[in-house]
């Protein structure tokens, strides 16, 4: 028999998949000649995988299918995440000096 409790959290698991795939078309379609908006982004989006893993690290201890998640869903995510927001910020110092440079 499947409590309601087991049902719920596959159901938020699921939510929690599908939340990931739109965070990730998001972070692939952005515009990297806009910085602000590249670093804005990725900012917000890494609060709410922050938030995705740590719910996932609790529900690891009933589910399975928890660690699944965060492991091979959510942490390449973050991975690319960081990654963006790093670029971001190199381009921001580039134009900066540039700024400067041109002085």
């Amino acid at each position: 028999m499947v409590t309601k409790e087991l049902v719920t959290q596959k159901t938020y698991i699921e939510g929690i998949q599908q939340e990931i795939e739109s965070i990730l078309e998001t972070m692939t379609s952005l515009d990297m000649a806009n910085v602000g908006m590249v670093l804005e982004t990725c900012m917000g989006m890494m609060g709410r995988c922050t938030e995705m893993h740590i719910d996932l690290s609790r529900l690891e201890m009933t589910d399975r299918k928890a660690k699944v998640v965060r492991t091979m869903y959510l942490k390449p995510v973050m991975d690319l995440i960081e990654f963006l927001f790093k670029g971001g910020s190199r381009m921001t110092e580039v134009y900066r000096q540039e700024m400067e440079l041109s002085r």
